[in-house]
């Protein structure tokens, strides 16, 4: 399980308006509230139960993923076009993710 979350910097000063906005270098910078958590399960695939854990290999296991975020842009930004930008932008992300995972474990062995 992964948690993370936004947090103010001590060389970003802050300036308070009506909300809390931070004062950035440029004046077309944004600073973006955001909270995300993922929670990966590995399950063994339907059929290969029987085997033992040292007979699995990665062709009998699959991750489940649960993603979830939670972004603030600053009230800049109509929430229809947020819609339309987290639909294109999720499945990105997750092709890059597992991309990146497969890239990085696919040389290791199965640890279970």
């Amino acid at each position: 399980m992964v948690c993370n979350h936004n947090c103010s910097r001590p060389d970003v000063p802050v300036m308070t308006t009506d909300r809390e906005h931070f004062q950035l270098l440029n004046c077309s910078n944004v600073r973006v509230g955001i909270t995300v958590a993922m929670l990966c399960e590995t399950v063994v695939k339907k059929g290969r139960g029987s085997k033992t854990m040292k007979e699995l290999t990665r062709s009998d296991v699959q991750c489940r993923i649960c993603y979830c975020a939670q972004v603030d842009p600053g009230g800049w930004v109509p929430a229809s076009a947020l819609r339309i930008i987290y639909k294109r932008e999720y499945p990105k992300f997750l092709r890059g993710f597992t991309k990146y995972v497969l890239a990085h474990v696919n040389s290791h062995p199965l640890i279970i």
